[in-house]
């Protein structure tokens, strides 16, 4: 049989079709987190334990309330949204507050922070962890992820293990988003990739690494050089 020229094969029709689900699922995800994030007022830096409250349980709670009243046919806007992450706190409070994964998973969950912790939710739900078995399963990969990166960062030689975790601590903080007073714009999710190269003799500087919220570069100091960095931003206006 001749193939028609321009004409998509079965497996390429299938791909194109699963990466359109996996696209909108992950948008269904962070619009989630964004509607969970407002409901219980976040920013980057709430921590976990806030004004006498864990805001892992609020956001648990929340979700559950939703539920109800979508349930109920008594939903409130944005309820619809929020209840779709049901089963994924169903899985947080089997595994995580009922203390039941491997202590790498539970102990890296337990760490997050409620901003952070609602995209973990988010990410639950682009797993499909509806299941028993699938939600064993992803704690399960998380604590492999999570002890695999802890044994890589052990093995790396001392002279650059200050290095990488300078790299670390700016990909994975929380990505602001500063307003502007006048133009009222915010900045848009980014990250930075810093390296340090260690001079002859140096020893590790005192004090922490600049935060992404307030600086994009390194602050050198007399024993250090920062090699050059690759820094992505943008701005959006609201």
């Amino acid at each position: 049989m001749q193939r028609t020229a321009g004409t998509s094969t079965p497996t390429k029709t299938t791909a194109l079709a699963d990466e359109a689900a996996r696209t909108a699922d992950r948008e269904t995800a962070e619009d989630f987190a964004g509607w969970l994030r407002g409901l219980l007022a976040l920013t980057p830096d709430t921590p976990r334990f806030h004004q006498g409250r864990d805001q892992h349980r609020r956001a648990d709670q929340f979700i559950r309330l939703a539920r109800e009243r979508v349930r109920d046919q008594a939903a409130l806007d944005g309820d619809d949204v929020i209840a779709a992450g049901y089963s994924a706190a169903c899985a947080w409070h089997r595994f995580i507050y009922l203390e039941k994964a491997t202590g790498a998973a539970l102990e890296y969950v337990q760490a997050l922070s409620p901003w952070a912790f609602c995209r973990f939710l988010g990410d639950l739900m682009v797993a499909g962890v509806k299941t028993g078995t699938a939600q064993d399963r992803y704690f399960c990969e998380l604590a492999t992820r999570v002890t695999t990166a802890a044994r890589i960062r052990s093995e790396v030689a001392p002279g650059e293990r200050l290095a990488q975790q300078h790299i670390e601590i700016l990909r994975l903080a929380d990505r602001p988003h500063l307003a502007d007073p006048t133009f009222d714009l915010k900045v848009a999710p980014y990250v930075a990739w810093i390296t340090y190269r260690r001079e002859a003799g140096a020893t590790e500087p005192p004090g922490r690494p600049p935060s992404p919220a307030t600086a994009s570069c390194p602050t050198a100091s007399s024993t250090w050089t920062p090699a050059p960095s690759r820094c992505a931003a943008g701005s959006t206006r609201t």
